[in-house]
């Protein structure tokens, strides 16, 4: 924070402080959402990036963060693919919740990657954050420390994703 003073804003007011110009820049949401949309239609906006290794510093010093790309034209303003900060949502229950309930989300969730892109960009991105799954086992959706509910861990292992 040596070279800029935060401040800390919801979405829509740090739209709005940019627009009046009382702030220089803001992190966002994931895209496309209705705060972003309303912001580019009411001022003109650029993706500003990354110097050389400061988003792999950024990415490895918070474990539920996540190097993503803003592609051309995700909305006005994005004019060139952009390496960013993305974070990754979780969804969580109580661990008392019923396993036949949590591994039915669960199992339906992940048997549809292909199709939820379609009904909402926001989950474009879940095939690459399951093939972490995959890839390195439960301690990739377990931030924090907290596991991954039975139920859940059962649809991974029926997808043949858990041991």
């Amino acid at each position: 924070f040596d070279s800029f003073t935060p401040v800390y804003l919801g979405f829509v007011e740090a739209g709005d402080a940019l627009i009046d110009r009382e702030i220089d820049a803001l992190w966002q949401r994931p895209i496309p959402n209705q705060a972003m949309t309303e912001l580019c239609e009411g001022a003109d906006v650029r993706v500003v990036d990354y110097a050389a290794g400061q988003l792999a510093k950024i990415v490895s010093s918070v474990p539920f963060y996540r190097e993503i790309i803003i592609e051309k034209d995700a909305f006005r303003g994005a004019t060139a693919e952009s390496a960013q900060v993305g974070v990754v949502n979780v969804i969580v229950t109580h661990e008392r919740a019923a396993q036949d309930i949590v591994h039915a989300m669960a199992a339906v969730i992940a048997s549809n990657l292909d199709a939820l892109p379609r009904l909402n960009l926001l989950f474009k991105s879940l095939k690459a954050l399951f093939a972490g799954l995959r890839a390195h086992g439960p301690a990739a959706f377990e931030f924090g420390g907290v596991p991954l509910h039975p139920g859940a861990r059962r649809a991974y292992q029926e997808l043949g994703w858990l041991e």
